[in-house]
Parts: structure tokens; C-alpha cells; sequence
């Protein structure tokens, strides 16, 4: 956007005032959060092999930085919500790599195709409290 308005401003004068469109706001958000999936897909598959393959268990030293990113998620996007987003991330696939559907309380099966599709079902989502505790 600041490239843009570098652009811009001598074209149009010094007072211009550029505007994202929602629109723009919204793809925005979305491919960040795409990315952000595919990020930690990433980590999370690299941290498994190197368990597998070699024995390897990092999970001492990644305990923190998974933490951080957690707390970030919760910020973002609220308690139930994260909740959605690491059972997407660790458990939406099994050992095979085949869908583990998403069972919402009415007994609703949901997977996804991509990041894409998992953010439009966040973005609807109703995540319903327990009384659990």
C-alpha cells in the first residue's frame, strides 16, 4: 500500500489519501492466514519426521515457541477458535495422511480441502461452550 502511494502522490498531489476496499482487507486477511496454515503445517510436519526418522524429540525446546505462537492464535482469534485451528494443524490428518473429518455437535462432518476452505468455515463457525471446565 506505502508503494502505491509513492506512486501516486506525486501524480495526484501531496494531500492524497489512498483506501484499501474491504474487499482488498479481506483477501488480505485471508492469505495471511493461509499462510500462517501453511507455516505451521510446515513446522509441525519437519518437528514429526525428525522424530521418526531419527529419533529426535525437539518438544523441550519447541515447548516454548509453539506456546507463543498458541497465545498468538488465541489473541486473534478467541479460546474455541484456537481450539479449531490446532486440531486442524495436528489432527485433521491420520498416520496415512487421510481426512479426519470434523464433527461438529450435531454429529456434522466437515474437512477440508485447503486453508482456504477451513478459513471460510472459521469465519461461520459458531463454536458452541461446554460446560466443561
Amino acid at each position: 500500500m506505502k508503494e502505491l502511494k509513492k506512486i501516486l502522490e506525486p501524480l495526484l498531489g501531496k494531500k492524497s489519501v489512498v483506501i484499501e476496499s474491504p474487499r482488498s482487507e479481506a483477501l488480505r486477511e485471508e492469505k495471511q492466514f493461509c499462510d500462517l496454515m501453511e507455516r505451521l503445517d510446515q513446522v509441525w510436519k519437519k518437528d514429526n519426521s525428525l522424530f521418526e526418522e531419527y529419533h529426535l524429540d525437539l518438544s523441550a525446546y519447541l515447548e516454548h515457541y509453539y506456546g507463543i505462537i498458541e497465545l498468538q492464535i488465541i489473541m486473534m482469534f478467541g479460546y474455541d477458535k484456537a481450539e479449531l485451528i490446532w486440531w486442524y494443524i495436528l489432527e485433521r490428518k491420520d498416520a496415512d495422511g487421510k481426512d479426519i473429518p470434523l464433527e461438529d455437535t450435531s454429529g456434522k462432518e466437515y474437512t477440508f480441502e485447503n486453508h482456504s476452505e477451513f478459513y471460510e468455515f472459521l469465519k461461520i463457525a459458531e463454536v458452541k461452550k461446554t460446560d466443561e471446565a
